[in-house]
């Protein structure tokens, strides 16, 4: 595999620093900018889909597209301490989004939101209270909240004061049983399982590599791997069960240069890209933890990256109302070789699309 060396396409429009971005569809992807704005982006059409100005008083942190019982939502975080779950109205080729509901967290800690599904809904899982690690879990279609706090499970060793939690990831495993992995200011991670039925947790196991605070939290796609890294240059893989936890130290890897903004695993488990506060995102093969490349080409440092979603998306989805765009998309495809696998977003303004090969 080798890389482009400039990106497909580059999306301009954002006049502060772009803060996150989520590929949620075979042909939208989200972002959220420094000055509360949230875009909707079509990557056939290259350009807005849909545009909601100040969505947040404050600047965005996090943002999340999810398809669910055929309707399209986006969810956004700002540090304005709100969590915002947005309904996508499709039309020919633009779309409009409505606030369905909204819900307080601590957004202070740049602590950002995660998302996990059971068969019947998805839920949402964020920091509430920093001082005891509440977590909070928000089941989107029910529009129903639970609060668990980790207390003095997270503990620095050394003190009597509570770790706080500064990345996180959701699991849904069974009705009611969710799996949290937490990564934490002192550098330990931490795996729970909660019960939002009891409000109860029991810490499965935890560990810590170093000091360093974690700020990046990933999850394989098999639910096997957990990478996880921060200010420095190292990044960590776990081996991980849903139902043991954490397992040992798969490996590590080191970056050219400290600070990581962003970890993210490829579809088929095999590549894991790292956004860089140098301005780059480098790509890992996860199998064997070496270097493949490096994607420059932005001039701030990298927020998030996200790679092109698999084929259990809203376009594959017989009810998805937006038959022209498809239909637009379809001929698009046909006609060219070179198709998105990831958007890079940045603290320069602007969004690169990327391919994973030269046609």
């Amino acid at each position: 595999m080798k890389s482009n060396n400039d990106p497909l396409f580059v999306f301009r429009w954002h006049s502060s620093p772009v803060n996150a971005a989520n590929f949620f569809s075979q042909h939208l992807f989200v972002t959220g900018d420094q000055e509360g704005n949230i875009i909707v982006w079509s990557t056939i059409l290259k350009k807005r889909y849909a545009t909601l100005l100040k969505a947040h008083s404050d600047s965005i942190i996090c943002v999340y597209g999810v398809l669910l019982n055929n309707n399209i939502y986006i969810i956004s975080q700002g540090r304005d301490n709100l969590i915002k779950i947005w309904k996508l109205t499709t039309q020919e080729f633009t779309g409009d989004l409505s606030l369905e509901d909204s819900f307080h967290v601590d957004s202070l800690c740049f602590t950002l939101f995660s998302v996990t599904e059971s068969k019947t809904t998805k839920y949402v899982a964020a920091l509430s209270n920093t001082d005891d690690n509440t977590v909070l879990i928000y089941d989107i279609l029910n529009r129903k909240t639970v609060l668990v706090s980790l207390g003095k499970s997270t503990r620095h060793p050394s003190n009597d004061k509570n770790a706080m939690c500064t990345s996180l990831k959701i699991l849904f495993i069974s009705e009611g049983i969710f799996g949290l992995v937490c990564g934490n200011e002192d550098g330990s991670l931490a795996y729970y399982q909660l019960n939002i039925e009891s409000k109860n947790y029991k810490l499965l196991n935890d560990i810590q590599i170093n000091n360093d605070t974690i700020l990046s939290v990933a999850m394989n796609n098999k639910k096997s791997i957990i990478s996880f890294g921060g200010a420095s240059k190292q990044i960590t893989l776990i081996n991980f069960d849903e139902n043991l936890g954490i397992g040992s130290v798969f490996g590590t890897i080191e970056t050219q240069n400290q600070g990581i903004g962003s970890l993210v695993f490829s579809n088929d488990d095999t590549v894991l890209a790292v956004g860089c506060w140098d301005y780059r995102v480098r790509l890992y093969d996860v199998k064997k933890l070496e270097y493949i490349t490096k994607l420059k080409y932005h001039s701030g440092a990298i927020s998030m990256v996200s790679f092109y979603p698999g084929i259990n998306t809203v376009e594959n989805h017989e009810n998805h109302k937006d038959s022209t765009l498809l239909r637009v998309s379809n001929t698009k495809k046909s006609n060219n070789r070179s198709q998105p696998w990831l958007i890079v977003s940045s603290h320069d303004c602007r969004v690169s699309m990327w391919s994973k090969t030269i046609p």
